[in-house]
């Protein structure tokens, strides 16, 4: 739901499953500013000015391949998105406006993830109960 700054009136509204736990993204791909976020079986991008739907991916959970959970977070990585999952899957994601790819999907540790990664240029930094995990975009 987006509201009217000036009025605090409702700009627009969507049905369906609204974002889980995790906060969602304003990004921008191919020059669309979206809102992208992790609703409880998909991840969801939405057109700013106006709410809809640009495209929606499944992330499965229970007993198929878990790619997230509902307790999840986002980042804006420039041409890239990435995503980190309560349940330690890391995904990197190249969006083109429409739809996205999925580069990489791995599972970094055993043992639950649940702070928010940190973005510094080209690097993301994961913290976990043990330990600190470097990647490098």
């Amino acid at each position: 739901m987006a509201f009217h700054l000036a009025t605090g009136s409702v700009k627009w509204k969507t049905e369906g499953e609204g974002p889980a736990c995790g906060s969602p993204v304003l990004v921008t791909i191919d020059g669309t500013n979206q809102i992208v976020y992790q609703s409880l079986t998909k991840l969801v991008s939405l057109d700013m000015p106006d709410g809809r739907l640009l495209w929606e991916y499944d992330t499965p959970v229970g007993d198929g391949e878990i790619a997230f959970q509902s307790f999840g977070s986002l980042i804006d990585a420039g041409s890239l998105i990435v995503g980190l999952s309560g349940n330690s899957k890391f995904m990197v994601l190249n969006p083109d406006g429409q739809k996205f790819d999925a580069v990489s999907l791995i599972e970094l540790t055993e043992k639950g993830i649940y702070a928010h990664p940190i973005l510094s240029g080209n690097r993301i930094f994961i913290k976990d109960e043990a330990s600190l995990i470097l990647f490098t975009l």
